[in-house]
Order: C-alpha cells, then structure tokens, then sequence
C-alpha cells in the first residue's frame, strides 16, 4: 500500500496563487463575473473555511472553497466569489 504525502504545502501554495492573482485569475476563468466585477475598490480575502461548498450533500469529505473574495460589482452591489480548484496529478 503506497502512502499519500501531506498536500498541504502544495494546497497552500495554489491558494496563494488564486489571491496573489486574483484578478488574471478571474478573468481567465470567469470572464463573465471578471467585467462585472468594479476593480476600483478593494477585493477582501475572507476566511474560506465559513464557506462550506453544497452543505446539503453528504460527503466523507467536507469541501470548502479555497478562496473567498468579496468584491463589489459595477452596480455597487457586494458579492462574494467562492473558488474551489481540483489539482490532478499522477506520478
């Protein structure tokens, strides 16, 4: 039986990509929410652990996404963008 490595240090360091490049990010990923977004004012990190993905399902696994941002949109509305990204490898 081959033993998993701890992936903690390779999560955190997407993680702090996605904020490090929030925006290219954004933009390459969901463009769509990228226009609406008014880059003007600032883009608050938040704790993603708060933000549990699909609470209603039942998983072995508890999914929080990895980045939690608020942002304002072009309207002056608030908006929270949860990401939750999936790296596959195979050694």
């Amino acid at each position: 039986m081959r033993r998993r490595r701890p992936r903690r240090g390779f999560d955190e360091a997407w993680k702090y990509a996605m904020r490090t490049f929030f925006r290219d990010c954004l933009q390459m990923l969901f463009p769509a929410v990228h226009d609406q977004v008014d880059w003007a004012q600032p883009v608050e990190f938040l704790d993603p652990h708060f933000y549990r993905l699909a609470p209603s399902v039942r998983a072995k696994r508890r999914q929080t996404a990895d980045v939690v941002a608020k942002v304002y949109f072009r309207d002056g509305t608030p908006r929270l963008v949860l990401i939750h990204i999936e790296i596959q490898s195979q050694t």
